[in-house]
């Protein structure tokens, strides 16, 4: 494997059963998109804008190998040793932490009274809808 890459003795036998490519590794660490996973740790893993990037910065060839392999990922620690690796069968779904989750207003005040107006102005009239105004 690569020596610029520090990983422990399970990533490397992982990377070995699981037929992982050095490159794919390389880029997969250089390019991913990470993700925290609560317990100190990083998942990296290819989504479709860190595809592009390899696209755009590497060239056809490596992208196409890349794209082969964009179910692999890799898990890192905080101090940035590759844990393990795998191919992933599943999504990985986001981070929906308190930190992370923004609430939408559903509808603007203004909104609100201009139906409220618009409401208040039609009156039912034995089971017809006619406006107040006629």
């Amino acid at each position: 494997m690569s020596a610029d890459l520090p990983m422990t003795p399970h990533a490397q036998k992982r990377l070995r059963q699981r037929g992982i490519r050095a490159e794919v590794l390389e880029c997969l660490v250089a390019y991913g998109h990470r993700q925290h996973d609560h317990a100190q740790c990083e998942i990296v893993y290819f989504d479709s804008k860190a595809i592009q990037r390899v696209q755009r910065e590497i060239g056809a060839q490596t992208s196409q190998v890349i794209h082969e392999n964009r179910d692999v990922y890799a898990v890192l620690n905080s101090d940035g040793h590759i844990v393990t690796t795998g191919h992933r069968y599943r999504r990985i779904l986001r981070d929906k932490s308190q930190s992370n989750y923004r609430s939408r207003p559903r509808r603007s005040f203004r909104a609100i009274q201009a139906y409220r107006a618009v409401s208040a102005s039609n009156v039912l009239v034995s089971s017809e809808w006619v406006s107040a105004a006629a």
